[in-house]
């Protein structure tokens, strides 16, 4: 699965939470209109200070409530990949509290895969600090999870899942009892992703306009929550589960839910949308508990900018899940632009709040 570019600093308040800005880098070189596998649009959150060993090395990482590892690219790497030559990589010869740990990994994603080995190391996010932390270090990527984007690495926010490794924070609350660990992001359209922010420890409730409505997990792994049904014009589909995912930009569902969906659109759902017919696309909405969660269409449609050009791309997709998720939703960006999305795992249960509103509609790519 695999997310707005973002650069942020961390800003220490008063409360027990931390704040951190997210902007947007330059644009990538993926034209708007792309039409071939890559054109699953990957808008993607980084963080420029995640520390990495001792001295600490600062490396870029993709925030991803959908996995649980930590990936970063090695300093191994082949030169002849791409990729490696124009990533910052991690270089555990250069780290005095570095360990090996003598395991090797092979990780799918959507996007393509990864091959690496496993080490230990210090690793710290904002002020939480893990030692002798489980590193991937990746070595061989096929795909293009790193080829438009300029970061180093994938940060996994998601519970521990089978055979997996103890995510970071999850590890973390487990050393620290009583601990209040929950990452609460927020997002804008506006240019460069101004004024978009990632909270860790709590959140600011300005950015907030509605209450929080909080939904207890029905599956850890994969932040996965009940819903009741999607509603689109006179249609009922009765979905159940929804896996909310910060390393989506879009949102997708089964096949029997999306068909139908996009029969009805004006475009019959291909992905690039003629930005003058945005008003004619109907509403989506998605019924949790006593709460409905609406998407109109300039919700779903992402009107973009890439390479200099102004463009519309359909923010919908149809991706049939395996067990033990079968026929869910996932929840993506699209979604979480409206909806403040505060992910508490300490409380193991996701809130929604409807997000105050930017001015700009306009997203650069």
């Amino acid at each position: 699965m695999k997310k707005i570019i973002v650069l942020f600093t961390i800003v220490y308040l008063a409360t027990a939470f931390i704040k951190i800005p997210l902007r947007k880098t330059e644009e990538t070189d993926l034209p708007y209109n792309q039409t071939s596998s890559q054109s699953q649009i990957q808008t993607k959150n980084f963080y420029p200070k995640n520390l990495i060993g001792t001295p600490p090395q600062n490396l870029s990482v993709i925030f991803d409530t959908g996995s649980p590892e930590f990936v970063i690219l090695s300093s191994t790497c082949s030169p002849a990949s791409y990729t490696c030559r124009v990533h910052k990589t991690y270089n555990h010869t250069s780290s005095s509290t570095y360990t090996a740990d003598g395991e090797t990994f092979v990780e799918d994603y959507i996007a393509g895969s990864i091959e690496g080995f496993r080490s230990n190391d210090t690793v710290s996010v904002g002020n939480y600090t893990l030692k002798q932390f489980q590193i991937d270090e990746a070595q061989n990527v096929t795909g293009f999870i790193f080829k438009y984007f300029k970061t180093s690495g994938i940060f996994g926010l998601s519970y521990q899942m089978r055979n997996s490794t103890i995510p970071f924070f999850q590890q973390y609350l487990q050393q620290n009892p009583g601990s209040n660990i929950s990452y609460a992001f927020y997002y804008t359209e506006k240019h460069g992703g101004e004024g978009s922010a990632l909270f860790i420890g709590g959140y600011d409730p300005y950015y907030a306009v509605s209450p929080f409505y909080y939904y207890p997990l029905v599956q850890e792994e994969l932040w996965t929550i009940g819903i009741n049904c999607v509603k689109f014009q006179n249609q009922t589909f009765n979905i159940s589960l929804a896996i909310v995912d910060t390393g989506t930009p879009i949102l997708t569902g089964p096949s029997m839910l999306m068909n139908a969906i996009f029969q009805s659109l004006p475009n019959k759902g291909e992905r690039v949308v003629d930005c003058s017919t945005i008003k004619q696309y109907p509403a989506i909405h998605i019924v949790i508990g006593n709460q409905t969660y609406t998407l109109n269409g300039d919700e779903y449609i992402l009107q973009i900018k890439s390479q200099g050009q102004y463009g519309c791309l359909l923010g919908l997709k149809a991706i049939d899940l395996d067990e033990p998720t079968p026929n869910a939703l996932l929840i993506g960006d699209v979604f979480m632009r409206k909806y403040f999305t505060n992910f508490d795992l300490s409380g193991k249960q996701i809130g929604f709040a409807l997000a105050r509103k930017d001015q700009e509609r306009v997203v650069e790519y």
